[in-house]
């Protein structure tokens, strides 16, 4: 016996996009509301937060043969003001057919027939980098009754801001 593999037909691809992010075009500028978003031709949906690609869209899903993929990009703009370590978790699905159009007997996403075999799900994360702090004391080792420096090093990750930060150095 053998085993043989058919084309995704009919690929659509739903990218939700956490809150705190928007696509963005080439110069920054937000995607309006129904908008392409630049590259290969994802409509922006505001109130559910995708991205959705199909054959319409991007006649490149209209059929995949196997071993061929085709990637899907974009940007995004994190929100202006995140907060240190918070998370931005993004998530992709996509459903696909048996058959080109409605045929007869194609199998989908949402057929009886092994319903797996015609969709995928992936996530991917981001978090905001936070600063960092190191201390150290001068002279180490150090004798009873010997003055020693305690210096206190903040690094702010580059390109980042932060606002009204407060550095407590809490004395032994």
């Amino acid at each position: 016996s053998s085993t043989f593999f058919s084309p995704a037909h009919d690929v659509v691809v739903v990218d939700t996009l956490p809150a705190g992010t928007e696509p963005v075009d080439g110069g920054g500028n937000p995607v309006a509301d129904g908008g392409t978003v630049p590259g290969d031709g994802g409509i922006w949906n505001a109130t559910t937060r995708t991205i959705t690609w199909t054959k319409a869209t991007t006649p490149a899903l209209a059929k995949l043969d196997p071993g061929t993929s085709k990637t899907l990009g974009y940007q995004v703009r994190v929100e202006h003001n995140p907060v240190g370590g918070r998370s931005y978790t993004n998530t992709a699905d996509a459903t696909t057919s048996s058959l080109d159009g409605s045929v007869p007997g194609v199998r989908t996403s949402t057929s009886a027939t092994n319903p797996g075999d015609y969709k995928a799900h992936a996530t991917d994360t981001v978090s905001v980098v936070l600063p960092s702090i190191t201390k150290t004391v001068t002279p180490d080792p150090t004798t009873i009754g010997t003055a020693v420096t305690w210096h206190v090093l903040v690094t702010v990750p580059k390109l980042v801001r932060y606002y009204d930060t407060t550095v407590v150095d809490t004395v032994p």
